[in-house]
C-alpha cells in the first residue's frame, strides 16, 4: 500500500518525466535527486517501489529537490 497519495505520486512521476529520467527504473540519472532529499536508493529498482516506500516528508523533499533543479534551468 502507498505511503503517498495517489496524486503525490502522479506528480513526482511528471517532475521526473520533466526532467527526462526513466520511469521504469532507477539510473544514475535519479542520483542526484535522490542523494539531495536524502532518500535510499539502489540501481536498477523499479521507480514504483521507491514511489511506494516515501513517507510524505521523503515525497516532500525529493518534489523541492526536483522543482529547484527546474527553476535553476530557466
Amino acid at each position: 500500500m502507498a505511503r503517498i497519495p495517489t496524486s503525490e505520486r502522479a506528480y513526482l512521476r511528471s517532475l521526473l518525466e520533466d526532467q527526462g529520467l526513466p520511469l521504469d527504473r532507477l539510473t544514475t540519472e535519479h542520483g542526484w535527486a535522490l542523494d539531495e532529499a536524502r532518500i535510499p536508493w539502489r540501481l536498477g529498482q523499479s521507480l514504483d517501489s521507491l514511489l511506494d516506500s516515501l513517507t510524505a516528508d521523503q515525497a516532500d523533499a525529493l518534489a523541492e529537490a526536483l522543482r529547484d533543479d527546474e527553476m535553476e534551468e530557466i
